[in-house]
């Protein structure tokens, strides 16, 4: 096996990991409410969750804040929205669906507890989850 199979072996064990526990990653005294959500609701949610216009969640300024938000948004879309990341782009003004994989990638990494001091990243996700009304109280 070569390293580049090797290295593929192991990105698809990974994403299958991520897909099992995903639901893991929310508070467990809640339970997920099977919502299917349009876009302009999640962008026009997040921003008033986060105070901010649309213009401002666009910005290609590299602000740990703005990222966070970005990333957040593209999570969302991606998961409840069940949007391709070309769509995804298309909606947010990239070029392509790289950026959108690497926010993917980032943000499944800060929620799932593997880097230290990543809490607040957590539940940051879990209020605009909430602020969404995607999670309801048991």
């Amino acid at each position: 096996m070569t390293e580049t199979e090797r290295l593929m072996v192991i990105r698809d064990y990974h994403a299958v990991e991520l897909r099992k526990y995903e639901n893991l990653l929310a508070d467990p005294s809640k339970s997920v409410v099977n919502k299917k959500l349009t876009t302009e609701y999640v962008i026009n949610s997040i921003c008033e969750f986060y105070n901010i216009s649309k213009k401002e969640l666009n910005i290609r300024r590299r602000d740990q804040m703005l990222v966070r938000r970005r990333s957040f948004t593209i999570k969302i879309l991606r998961d409840y929205c069940s949007l391709s990341t070309n769509k995804i782009a298309i909606t947010l003004n990239y070029n392509n669906h790289a950026t959108i994989l690497y926010h993917l990638r980032k943000v499944n990494d800060y929620l799932s507890n593997e880097f230290y001091g990543y809490r607040e990243y957590k539940k940051e996700y879990n209020q605009i989850l909430n602020y969404l009304g995607i999670y309801e109280e048991k």
